[in-house]
């Protein structure tokens, strides 16, 4: 699968071959959605699924409209550009936020994507794709509920949005209605990098990890308030050894007991997740539902690792959290039993 995707209680899948499967409660197991053209990017925004098709349009659907019968994607959009000589412009990929929806050009440009409703003069609705303003091109762009993240083809990393829990970066708690660059990170190289509800991960080229945001529940990997007052509360003898983070307003080095070298990331509402070149998956955060795979519902603050795929001689090529859950794509590792002749 080239793309797979969590919403609330649903996940859609798109194949190599540009096809898209979803499967929820009403589905009960795997169905093709109907589109008129192949699939080439899709994103999730709280229960709709966006796809954007190999001849430059939108398509969109609803979870909850999903039946076991019949998915045909009822909407169909053209995405021009703004302005009285507007004309259809070809997206390369979309990303979706709560409430936002961006969409990045073919050649590198970043935009918001509006939606005007057709009228009497309209073969159908249209969407109107407004360009951000940033001196360079974009490589990637993640969303979290109310804080956009773009990564630059030179690794710099640019924020904007909401800024109450320190999810953009900036070393304040302050709003930003443009992009700007976090500039603690400058002069590193930022090769991945990721957007939780109010948090944000990143990962440099030499593997190094750095987070910032909202801690509440552990989900920076940082000693959490709210743990160690369960903890004190179930043993108050028990002395504070270490500060505890509830908001980081700047990009913090997570620092790891033994030297990792970490190649992917992912942020869920509450939780993170992160790849080694090893193959080993650690996981973070909010846990009740267990997102973690840890085989509990405890929640963490720490990274840990998920033995369980270890012990499956499974290693993970890649992840994708959703609000409250995590996807990985894994392949047997070199180690297996089942793969030693006799």
């Amino acid at each position: 699968m080239s793309q797979c995707l969590l919403s609330w209680s649903s996940m859609l899948c798109v194949n190599d071959f540009g096809s898209a499967f979803i499967s929820n409660h009403n589905t009960f197991g795997w169905s093709r959605l109907e589109t008129h053209a192949k699939v080439t990017s899709a994103a999730v925004k709280w229960t709709d699924f966006w796809l954007l098709l190999d001849d430059g349009k939108l398509q969109t659907f609803n979870e909850e409209g999903c039946k076991c019968d019949g998915l045909t994607v009822k909407r169909d959009y053209v995405v021009t550009t703004k302005g009285d000589n507007s004309q259809q412009i070809n997206l390369s990929f979309l990303a979706a936020g709560e409430n936002s929806l961006l969409g990045c050009s073919e050649d590198g440009r970043c935009g918001e994507l509006e939606f005007r409703d057709k009228d009497s003069s309209d073969l159908q609705p249209l969407v109107t794709w407004n360009p951000l303003s940033l001196p360079c091109q974009v490589t990637q762009v993640t969303c979290g509920k109310e804080h956009t993240v773009v990564l630059s083809e030179t690794g710099q990393i640019y924020t904007c949005g909401l800024g109450s829990r320190g999810q953009l970066g900036h070393n304040s708690t302050e709003s930003s209605l443009n992009l700007t660059l976090v500039e603690q990170l400058e002069g590193l190289r930022i090769a991945c990098v990721s957007a939780g509800g109010w948090h944000t991960v990143a990962v440099s080229d030499i593997g190094d990890v750095y987070v910032w945001g909202w801690n509440e529940s552990g989900q920076l990997g940082l000693p959490c308030k709210t743990l160690h007052d369960k903890l004190a509360s179930d043993k108050p003898s028990e002395p504070l050894t270490e500060d505890l983070v509830v908001l980081m307003c700047e990009p913090c080095l997570v620092n790891f007991s033994t030297e990792l070298t970490i190649v992917d990331v992912s942020c869920g509402s509450r939780h993170t997740a992160i790849v080694t070149d090893k193959g080993d998956l650690l996981m973070t955060g909010w846990n009740n539902y267990g997102q973690l795979g840890l085989g509990d519902t405890e929640t963490r603050d720490r990274f840990t690792a998920v033995t369980g795929l270890k012990q499956r001689h499974l290693v993970v090529e890649r992840v994708n959290c959703g609000y409250w859950g995590t996807l990985i794509w894994t392949a047997e590792s070199a180690d297996n039993p089942s793969d030693e002749k006799g």
